[in-house]
């Protein structure tokens, strides 16, 4: 009788859960009440007890729990809610995509699989669940499935630069970077400013043998900003659950680096929404608006950071900063000494104060708040180099270098400081450790016409001390690179010329002379040199037409070097006559 009784009564539970499972639509397991990290703003937990009781009224309510969890980086309950939602049959395609990207931070790649696939059962036309699908399968090993789903990609007409860069992965897997190549050309034509598609192209060209291109495609790839994922209009939906301020400032950061403004500000405004008392988020936005040219809504916020943590220093450092940058030194400085009086450890804001100084024209000032920041901060290269500047300013040029090269060992990425100290060693004949700045420069700015300059200085000169040396064919090699630097320079083409005329290359100077004037008919430099191999070779008329010419063009007021070769040339000819 007691068995029989248990029995029932196990029946009628049994019973009972099944018709609870039937009653919430689909026969998904009940969510349990998790439990959440503290940390949080109050609305969060007060929205997320709203919706967590609610959440048997379907799919709208159960998706924004799902939401919530996602974006507050609750990954675990948030996949049990996408879960239960993929399993609505008549659930839109979002939510096994949202799951789906659960899945990838989880490190469940196989389930990431599932549910994209599925995603595209619901909507065969969602192009990024297909680009997603395909990086899924190339890291995979099935090339076959990824490569059909990249063409699905070009033919839906979307994400096309991020198919092709796929198409290449493919076929760089498969050692055919002919193709590859092919396949990123067409990726940085869609999309130029996407730097994977240089810095693939790189390892192609490095693969083919073509070193040069393997070289450009990498500084350009360099000169962009990081990879970016293409938008994602789904995952964006989530910032509007999120009550995280630092994850919302950190995503905004990431669209400011992609050159994406537009999707950055809405997160910083909601992180306000979340914390408008957070100094970090209030210097972000204020940041944002002075990047924009939105000076008194920038300063406006500020100020509100200052106020809202007197010691928090990066917001005086901005205002200081920026007043610099507008040219107003006194306010500047005024901002820099207010900061200083409560950070006197800080060196950024002597240096700060030292510029404004300068500028100012209280050079002893300058050169002491500037020194001060140097001792606060030795292995500080802003520090070193606005010290460096004050001599060099000074003709002191030798305590600059000192400064420079501190720097340069510091900081493998200051322009300017590798030019000055490039010229610096120039002047003072210090060819090698020239060189070796340059070297360092182009990396930096490969296509900067300072660099190019200061090259074709450099190969000039070595040109000139193997000259010296009798060694001409060194010395040739030296102009003719000065001369790809600087195809019309005077000295190196007159010295260029010299050479070939003691080497009796009389050909190859004619070559390259007439070729300059065909270049360049105004270039009066060129006839004598010219008419100097024309009576060489014992063409005498050619030589006098040419100093003809010449004479029309140049100015001997101003041109006293041009004037010395046509001088020189004519006591030739004047001598034959």
């Amino acid at each position: 009788m007691a068995i029989a009784y248990r029995l029932r009564i196990g029946i009628l539970l049994l019973l009972g859960f099944v018709l609870a499972a039937c009653e919430r639509g689909g026969g998904e397991k009940d969510l349990e009440r998790p439990n959440l990290r503290a940390g949080l703003p109050d609305s969060f937990y007060r929205q997320h007890e709203r919706l967590f009781e609610a959440r048997e009224n379907g799919e709208a309510v159960l998706g924004s729990l799902a939401k919530l969890y996602h974006a507050n980086g609750f990954l675990q309950e948030a996949k049990e809610c996408y879960e239960a939602l993929a399993n609505m049959e008549t659930a839109a395609a979002k939510w096994p995509y949202l799951a789906h990207r659960v899945s990838a931070d989880l490190g469940d790649a196989e389930s990431a699989i599932l549910y994209l696939q599925e995603t595209l059962k619901r909507d065969g036309s969602h192009a990024l669940a297909a680009l997603r699908l395909a990086d899924l399968w190339v890291k995979s090993g099935k090339s076959n499935e990824a490569v059909a789903l990249y063409q699905q990609c070009l033919g839906l007409y979307q994400y096309r630069e991020y198919a092709y860069l796929g198409l290449a992965r493919v076929s760089m897997n498969e050692k055919n970077y002919a193709q590859a190549r092919s396949y990123l050309a067409r990726s940085i034509e869609a999309d130029p400013s996407l730097a994977t598609g240089y810095l693939l192209l790189a390892s192609v060209s490095e693969a083919l043998g073509e070193p040069e291109l393997a070289r450009l495609a990498r500084e350009n790839g360099r000169k962009l900003s990081k990879h970016r994922d293409p938008v994602d209009p789904w995952v964006d939906s989530l910032y509007e659950y999120c009550y995280d301020s630092y994850s919302l400032r950190v995503a905004a950061a990431v669209y400011l680096d992609t050159h994406r403004p537009e999707l950055a500000l809405p997160r910083l405004q909601r992180a306000l929404a979340v914390d408008g008392s957070d100094p970090h988020t209030l210097l972000e936005m204020g940041q944002w608006h002075l990047k924009f040219g939105e000076k008194p809504e920038g300063y406006a916020y500020l100020r509100s950071a200052v106020e809202a943590d007197v010691a928090f220093e990066d917001p005086y450092y901005v205002i200081a900063s920026e007043l610099q940058l507008e040219g107003d030194y006194r306010r500047s400085l005024e901002a820099a000494k207010v900061a200083i009086d409560l950070f006197p450890r800080s060196s950024r804001f002597y240096r700060l104060a030292g510029i404004a100084y300068g500028k100012l024209k209280a050079y002893q000032k300058e050169v002491e708040y500037l020194q001060k920041a140097v001792d606060l901060a030795p292995h500080d290269s802003r520090a070193l180099i606005a010290l460096g500047n004050f001599y060099w300013r000074n003709q002191e040029r030798d305590t600059a270098a000192t400064y420079y090269e501190r720097a340069r060992a510091i900081s493998p990425a200051e322009l300017d400081v590798r030019v000055l100290l490039a010229g610096y060693y120039f002047e003072e004949g210090r060819l090698s450790e020239m060189k070796a700045c340059i070297d360092e420069a182009v990396l930096l700015a490969p296509e900067s016409s300072v660099i190019t300059e200061l090259f074709a200085n450099y190969s000039l000169e070595m040109g000139n001390r193997a000259f010296r040396s009798s060694e001409f064919g060194k010395a040739e090699g030296f102009y003719l690179d000065s001369l790809e630097n600087a195809p019309e320079a005077m000295e190196a083409n007159v010295n260029l010329t010299m050479l070939q005329l003691k080497t009796r290359q009389l050909d190859k100077a004619r070559a390259r002379l007439e070729g300059l004037i065909e270049h360049n008919k105004e270039l009066d430099f060129a006839y004598p040199l010219l008419a100097a191999v024309a009576l060489e070779a014992g063409k005498v008329d050619y030589a006098r037409e040419l100093i003809r010419v010449g004479m029309g063009l140049v100015d001997f007021r101003s041109e006293a070097r041009s004037k010395v070769l046509f001088d020189t040339v004519n006591r030739q000819l004047t001598a034959i006559d």
